[in-house]
């Protein structure tokens, strides 16, 4: 997950190292390994399950793998097959109707689309998330399902 710094408080003894960072997407995360961030740093890293707190009954996340970003440096790509509109396939089911659904089976799409949706739908994932994914469902989809 990419964010960006909003506050963050250090609750750290010696080296036992204890963060909480609230995020420009209101998410709270607590992190508990050495990390260089400040106010307005954009950072990535590995979110938990949502975790509701007993005390407040807010929400939060356990953030491991904390990596600051630099001014210049985008967050790593994963190296998927890019599916783009030029490689959809024209479709004609036994009524006539036409379907796009870039050359893969219409069970393949819905399956695809049932984990994005899923995942979307968690709280856990941004817009920015989409793409990875919709990619990574079609990997899991051709892997298991040819």
């Amino acid at each position: 997950m990419e964010n960006i710094v909003k506050a963050i408080y250090d609750n750290s003894s010696g080296t036992d190292y204890k963060y909480t960072v609230y995020t420009d997407d209101g998410k709270t995360l607590y992190i508990n390994e050495k990390i260089n961030l400040q106010k307005e740093d954009r950072f990535i890293c590995d979110l938990s399950d949502k975790k509701i707190s007993k005390k407040s009954d807010k929400e939060y996340y356990t953030a491991s793998n904390v990596r600051k970003l630099g001014d210049m440096e985008e967050p790593p790509q994963h190296d998927y097959p890019d599916y783009s509109r030029e490689t959809e396939v024209r479709t004609v089911s036994s009524n006539g109707n036409g379907n796009y659904n870039s050359g893969l089976r219409v069970d393949a799409s819905m399956f695809i689309t049932g984990i994005v949706t899923r995942s979307m739908g968690s709280g856990q994932f941004g817009i920015s998330d989409i793409d990875p994914l919709t990619a990574e469902a079609v990997k899991v989809h051709k892997k298991y399902f040819g």
